[in-house]
């Protein structure tokens, strides 16, 4: 146990510490086979290099998580991502899509839950910025430039209880000097504070840790920064309780880098950075009357260069936490988690060690706390995989100081099945974690609706630090909306009893057809041919598809049509199939078109076809087709139709063959109206000097 001699155990600690003692002897430290046993989950594995995750845990128990990936070495990929389980599972956003290299984000939650970003971003000058963005309206915000100028980095944001957001950062320049800075963004009008330069010594910044802002509940901003060069400087430390933000003496003397600060809920901020002497983990508190604690040891000697930890966490009993990963091999390898209280600190205990040998080196880690020692630990490890250079990210979560109890928790909280066919099933699976020490059993499953059942005949039960999958099936046998829910019942000391919303929508696909009842052709010179159209609409809630198509009767030779098959059409939409009629004498014709599709209303179904042919007068159908004029066409408003004959019937058909005007023993000039007509392909079919004439006339609409 690593420990400040001056700082005994407090009585009111014992149970804490009684806790860890117990837990420690069951977890030897830096045993490969005994590691943190909280299950694992995957925050980001694909073929990016993931890593400096910021992680938070909001006022619900929700995590909140955001990193940077990219592709292999490749800077400009660089992207932020945003992951959250407000849903119940683990939902990614790709907040930036920019090409011009985005990097080390962080964030704060404010009292509504809403996520407050900020990250660097190049501008159109190349220089590294502060780009701001929220998600209060449900997505993530325009970006909001918080910065101009030379180059900015490692930035920090912090908010107070009047909303207004805080940022600590360095500027690094092509020569010296580099500086720390701070400023503020009011979201609520869209102003930015003053930058206000902080320290005076050149201090580049080191690529990771340099900087960390905090605000209390009084709205007193506190920044502690590194100093001096980039591995290794003076921790200092600055608040603005007098207005201004001026600086604070120490109890530090180390040389020392990558400085991290949390808050905990008495406004008392917990201080850790690396002593540059031997590499340890040293810890310091400030209380909100100034009074500063012992400067004490947080890790013990000869444990390799502990780095990379990101987000350092508070719980609500004032416990602090923080991890780090160290990769010499002659210290203990792998991922760290440390615990302490009142400056008294546990042996560092291993979260993870490559158990598979997959990996190559270990990247950043993160951790939230909340509660009564709930934790949720981050880390990434590094590989090349399938020639890719990547980094994974990874996540333990558990009840680090759980009482010899099981303690359940349920992913997601509701399950939406969607719509479903009667008659059918849909399945989808519930994760049910036990976060205790002890087997977890689940006593009964009881759904409000025999719609939703289990199929499970596997292990009722889970174990300790273990989950397991429980299917739910939704089969509905009747069309409707279902709401109902599954109450699990175990033996949980945290929840005995767990409700899970379960929707779906029990539905009848089914193909329909409508269809034109006729296709009509009159007037039609023999040996000539006239176009129409058979046609009609797809009735149903799912795709109509046509798949055969014939003319039968007695007169079938004279008709024709084409069809591309097999026709496919949506619910709601149109189809139409062009017709063809070529009489061969003089007289009345009569078949049928037969259409063979998957529509349950009407298969096969038939569009009577009628046609009549009318005797070859070649020379005065000539005469009257070069004696007439239809003008415009396209037409959207008036078709004008003139001719020197007289101009007997008038029809106008649409492509679904439906007869949409007619006009009989007109004179010479005639005038449609197509304004109300839908746009379109219509058949003009006109009688010149006893000729019967077809056109084609597009309607462009002036609905």
């Amino acid at each position: 146990m690593v420990q400040n001699p001056e700082s005994p155990i407090q009585p009111n600690n014992m149970k804490n510490a009684v806790r860890i003692a117990c837990m420690l002897l069951l977890l030897p430290l830096y045993s490969a086979a005994d590691v943190l046993p909280f299950p694992e989950d995957t925050i980001a594995y694909n073929d990016r290099f993931n890593n400096r995750q910021w992680v938070a845990f909001d006022e619900e128990g929700f995590l909140h998580i955001t990193y940077t990936g990219q592709y292999g070495t490749a800077g400009h990929t660089r992207d932020i991502y945003y992951v959250t389980n407000l849903d119940g599972e683990f939902v990614t956003t790709q907040v930036t899509d920019t090409g011009v290299d985005n990097n080390y984000s962080s964030f704060v939650i404010d009292s509504g839950g809403n996520i407050h970003m900020v990250y660097i971003q190049r501008d159109a000058s190349d220089m590294f910025q502060l780009v701001y963005q929220n998600n209060v309206g449900g997505g993530f915000s325009d970006p909001v430039w918080i910065t101009s100028g030379s180059n900015k980095a490692t930035p920090h944001i912090a908010i107070g209880p009047d909303g207004v957001l805080h940022f600590a950062f360095y500027e690094f320049n092509a020569s010296p000097p580099s500086h720390a800075f701070y400023t503020t963004y009011d979201p609520a009008n869209g102003t930015t504070g003053p930058v206000v330069q902080l320290n005076h010594v050149h201090s580049p910044p080191s690529g990771e840790n340099d900087i960390r802002v905090v605000v209390d509940s009084d709205n007193v901003a506190h920044i502690v920064l590194r100093e001096g060069g980039s591995f290794g400087g003076d921790l200092r430390y600055y608040n603005n309780s007098s207005g201004v933000m001026e600086e604070e003496s120490t109890p530090v003397t180390d040389a020392m880098e990558y400085p991290a600060m949390a808050i905990d809920h008495e406004d008392k901020l917990h201080i850790i950075y690396r002593r540059n002497s031997d590499k340890r983990i040293a810890y310091f508190t400030r209380d909100n009357n100034g009074v500063y604690s012992n400067v004490v040891a947080a890790t013990p000697p000869n444990i390799g260069n502990p780095a990379f930890y990101r987000t350092v966490g508070v719980d609500d009993t004032g416990r602090f936490y923080f991890g780090y990963q160290n990769s010499q091999v002659a210290a203990p390898v792998g991922f760290f988690l440390v615990s302490g209280i009142d400056g008294v600190f546990e042996e560092p205990v291993l979260v993870w060690d490559d158990p598979e040998d997959l990996y190559l080196l270990r990247n950043s880690s993160s951790v939230a706390a909340r509660g009564d020692g709930e934790i949720a630990f981050f880390y990434a490890p590094s590989a090349s995989r399938d020639g890719d250079i990547v980094c994974d990210i990874f996540m333990k979560k558990g009840l680090l100081f759980a009482d010899e109890e099981p303690i359940i928790e349920v992913s997601p909280t509701a399950l939406d099945f969607g719509p479903t066919e009667t008659g059918e099933s849909t399945e989808m699976h519930l994760t049910i974690y036990n976060q205790g020490p002890v087997t977890l059993n689940l006593l009964d499953l009881h759904f409000s609706n025999e719609a939703f059942y289990s199929p499970t005949d596997g292990p009722m039960w889970v174990e300790p630090y273990s989950n397991i999958l429980l299917p739910v099936t939704f089969a509905p046998e009747e069309e409707g909306h279902f709401s109902e829910s599954l109450t699990i019942v175990s033996d949980a000391a945290n929840a005995p009893e767990i409700t899970i919303d379960l929707f779906g929508e029990g539905v009848h696909y089914y193909a329909a057809i409508d269809v034109t009842e006729s296709v009509q052709f009159y007037d039609v010179t023999v040996h000539t041919t006239a176009e129409g159209a058979a046609g009609g609409f797809s009735d149903g809630n799912m795709d109509l598809v046509i798949h055969q198509v014939a003319i039968e009767g007695s007169d079938a030779a004279v008709f024709d049509f084409e069809a591309d098959l097999p026709i496919t059409i949506p619910p709601g939409e149109q189809w139409h199939i062009p017709v063809w009629f070529t009489p061969d004498a003089a007289g009345e014709f009569n078949a049928s078109l037969v259409i063979h599709s998957n529509a349950e209303n009407c298969n096969p179904c038939s569009i009577w076809l009628f046609g009549e042919g009318v005797a070859d007068e070649t020379s005065v159908h000539a005469a009257a087709t070069e004696e007439l004029s239809i003008f415009p066409n396209p037409a959207s408003r008036l078709l004008n139709i003139q001719s020197n004959q007289q101009l007997g019937d008038i029809r106008l058909i649409d492509m679904l063959g439906q007869l949409v005007y007619y006009q009989s023993e007109m004179g010479s000039i005639h005038t449609i109206d197509v304004s109300g007509l839908h746009p379109g392909l219509y058949f003009l079919q006109l009688t010149a000097g006893g000729q019967l004439e077809t056109f084609r006339i597009q309607v462009t609409g002036n609905r």
